[in-house]
This record gives C-alpha cells, structure tokens and sequence, in this order.
C-alpha cells in the first residue's frame, strides 16, 4: 500500500490509461530511497490488471553488461505467434 505520492500514482495511471499508443516510455528517476521500486511494482500490477501483457527482466549484476543477455529472460513465455508483426531482423 502507498501512502502519498498521489501525483506520481495519477501519472503511472495516465500513462496506462492510453492504450491507443503504438510505442511509449515512462521514466521513474530519483533519489536513492524514494520509492522508485515501490511505484514501478503499483505500475507493472495495475497494468496486468488491465490486461497488459508485461515483458521484465533483472539481469544478474555479472551479466548486466553483456548485450542481449536477458532477452531469453523478457521473452519467455511469449508466444511465437506474437512476434509475426516484427520485421525479419529483429524476429531473428
């Protein structure tokens, strides 16, 4: 439960209210300690409940600077099918 913080939670559910979008970015930046994480897991919650499909990854630190490295993490579990509209190099 978050306590407060009502301009950044109306943000978070502007921003996911606009399905129509074909692309979109969302910055969450701040001091250490704010509740970054906090707010990002409100986001990531409301969006599957609004039927979002949500591709995350968490690279482990000693791959976090290897290109690509997570990729087979975002993409487990999406369904080939999904990826048809991807042109051919970014299918490969």
């Amino acid at each position: 439960m978050i306590v407060g913080r009502h301009a950044e939670r109306e943000a978070l559910a502007s921003f996911l209210g606009d399905p129509s979008r074909s692309s979109a970015a969302l910055v969450l930046e701040g001091e250490p300690g704010i509740g970054k994480t906090t707010l990002w897991l409100e986001a990531l919650a409301d969006a599957q409940e609004r039927g979002y499909t949500i591709l995350a990854s968490e690279p482990a630190e000693p791959d976090a600077g290897v290109p690509l490295s997570t990729l087979g993490d975002l993409l487990d579990g999406v369904d080939v099918d999904a990826l048809t509209a991807l042109p051919e190099p970014q299918r490969a």
